[in-house]
Order: structure tokens, then sequence, then C-alpha cells
């Protein structure tokens, strides 16, 4: 194994030599060579470019070079690794190659202080940070963008009906609680703000198909985080107003008791 560390980015490549994709009587030399990048440091950093200078003992030179490596420009976190293999002929049994990695730290200070500067969503407060969320948690534009980048990986912009989107996925997880994220944004925010917000899920809602009690359900869930905050701010009277706008329909006060207080609930029209 070969190990060279700089700027807090180790490398360790390993070389084979492939018998099995080799021609010795052709003078067809096949290695591979097994390379390991680790980050060392305190930051993400992603793989820009590489190059590489190969020369067999016979004195042959070839260079390779280009974006990332084996197609990707992967973004590597704090105490992560990537690892790749490839490989090149020789026309002889043995050689050296040696080369570089461009790498690009990724200061996530930047992206924080570009989405306090320009974002219009309430988490601009928190540099746009929105937290852990799962599938279904999100419209679908947004979602699907978000859960098909990589990680470190910024998307967008996507648009949405609350506007236009700019996403960095900071990391990926299974079985991750959403409630151990921040907060979504939504509590800073102000009325107006918070009722656009639950119109705009309301009409997404109906888009998919959903009635109109099954929407103030969805609003209810927790699994449906940022929906769930507006409502728990709005409560009950005021999201059953909305959702009733958007479906174009009346809300019936209903009194179970005394004690209990009037609650508003959505009434669907019988040809709906």
């Amino acid at each position: 194994m070969y190990k060279q560390v700089s700027r807090s980015i180790e490398i360790s490549v390993i070389p084979e030599y492939l018998d099995d994709q080799s021609i010795p009587e052709e003078y067809y030399h096949v290695w591979a060579y097994h390379v390991t990048i680790e980050n060392l440091g305190v930051k993400p950093v992603t793989l820009k470019s590489r190059y590489w200078e190969i020369i067999d003992s016979n004195g042959r030179r070839q260079e390779v070079e280009g974006k990332g490596v084996i197609g990707k420009q992967p973004t590597i976190k704090p105490g992560g690794k990537f690892t790749y293999t490839s490989g090149t002929p020789l026309n002889s049994t043995s050689g050296i190659m040696k080369g570089n990695y461009k790498m690009q730290l990724d200061d996530g200070e930047e992206f924080s202080k570009l989405a306090e500067e320009f974002s219009e969503c309430p988490s601009k407060k928190r540099g746009g940070d929105l937290g852990w969320f799962g599938k279904g948690a999100m419209v679908r534009p947004f979602e699907v963008a978000a859960f098909s980048a990589d990680e470190g990986a910024v998307v967008g912009p996507v648009k949405t009906e609350f506007g236009y989107h700019v996403i960095y996925v900071y990391e990926v997880q299974d079985d991750i609680d959403p409630d151990a994220g921040p907060p979504t944004g939504d509590e800073d925010a102000d009325e107006d703000t918070l009722r656009l917000v639950a119109e705009n899920y309301a009409h997404e809602f109906m888009m998919l198909g959903y009635s109109s009690k099954k929407v103030l359900s969805l609003f209810t869930s927790p699994h449906f985080k940022s929906a769930n905050a507006v409502y728990n701010i709005l409560g009950l009277d005021e999201t059953n107003k909305i959702i009733a706008k958007v479906f174009g329909q009346e809300v019936v006060e209903i009194k179970d008791s005394a004690e209990n207080p009037s609650e508003g609930s959505v009434q669907e029209d019988s040809g709906k």
C-alpha cells in the first residue's frame, strides 16, 4: 500500500496486477489501482478533479485527468471515506504513477449566509436548516430532488407551489426521528405567512386526491412536520377555515359540551 497525507486528506493506493486481463506475449499488462480517500479534517470536502501521470518501465508516458473519478465528484464528510477502483494497461510488467486530486473545501457557513440573505422562508433565521425529514413530509418536487441527490450535493433551483428552492443535502440516514432535528422555521413566521403556507399545503394535499377530512388529519400528523407545525400554531379552527376555503366548503361549528369548547369541522358537500 502507498499512502500520502496532504491538507488533512489521506490517499491510500493498492496496485494489483490483473493476470486474467493481461496478454504478456503481446506486451499488454493490465494493472488495477484501488484508491481510498479519507477526510481527516473537520469540514466536508468535494473531489473536483484528478490528474495521474503513468510511466511504464520502458519510459512510455501517459496522462489521465478529468472531472472527479469514475464519473463522480463525491463529497466526503469529516471522518468519512470514498473508495474506488480504476486501472490502466502498460507495455511492460511494471511502472510508476504519480498525481494529485483537487479538493474543494465545503464550508457550510457559506450556504447558510446565502440562505440568511436571500431566502424568503422562515428557516432563513437558521441559515435555511430544515432539519431531518422523511419521505412524504415535503411536497413532491422538493422530495424527489432531495432524495435523488447525494450527500453534500446542492440541487436546484426546484420549483414548487411555494416558489423556487436551492437544496443542500447535508446528510442522508435511515431510521432518523424527524423530531430530533431543529424546528421547521414556521414557528418564526407571521400569521399571514402561516396562513399562506397552510393554504399551499391544503391545496397540494387536495391535488393528490385527499378529501378535506383526510387533509385535516394530515395536518395533525407529526409525520408532515412543517404542516403539523403550522397547525399547532394556527389551531384547529383556523386550519379548518383554510381547508374549507381551498375545497370551497363551509365550516360547521360543533359543540360537544359546556366543558369542551366549540371546534370547527369541515363540512363536505355530498356531491364531492
